[in-house]
């Protein structure tokens, strides 16, 4: 199974108003419409969902929900990049945060557990250092593998007396 991970849009603050007179609940569901058509569209990510107050802890803050949009692998900067200038060209422009999905199911949450950022009305993503690290650790292994495969391939098989 393939890595996958998540384009977060953290929930707008109560205070927020994104469109004229919205309030936080309005500005949310009109963002989660136009992400819900444009993921249907095919011009996001695979899949895309919206948190919801069911089954909320008593504590949460219930204007934090986030939405999500899933890419096919959280390498592919490429895709997370065409992702995001997506978004924004649909208006999106609060700050976004990438999570892969090992992450989440590993239970890390908030401060650090993003491997992307983008800031708020930006186009580029902010790779952290220590996903750079990783990226650059799986590319090499990947290519030690490569070459690795090569020279089996190229080695002459003993023949059978």
């Amino acid at each position: 199974m393939q890595p996958r991970g998540q384009l977060l849009r953290p929930g707008l603050d109560a205070g927020h108003q994104r469109c004229g007179q919205l309030g936080a609940h309005e500005a949310r569901d009109r963002s989660w419409a136009t992400i819900r058509a444009a993921t249907e569209d095919g011009l996001l990510g695979y899949r895309s969902k919206a948190a919801t107050l069911i089954n909320v802890r008593a504590q949460s803050d219930d204007t934090r929900r986030p939405i999500c949009i899933y890419t096919r692998h959280w390498r592919d900067i490429d895709d997370v990049q065409r992702v995001l200038t997506s978004l924004r060209a649909l208006g999106i422009v609060d700050v976004l945060l990438y999570k892969n999905n090992s992450f989440t199911r590993q239970g890390r949450y908030g401060t650090g557990a993003s491997t992307f950022i983008a800031p708020a009305a930006k186009r580029n993503l902010v790779i952290p250092k220590r996903t750079r690290e990783a990226l650059e650790h799986h590319h090499a292994a990947r290519t030690q593998a490569r070459k690795a495969a090569a020279a089996r391939r190229k080695a002459p098989v003993p023949k059978r007396t």
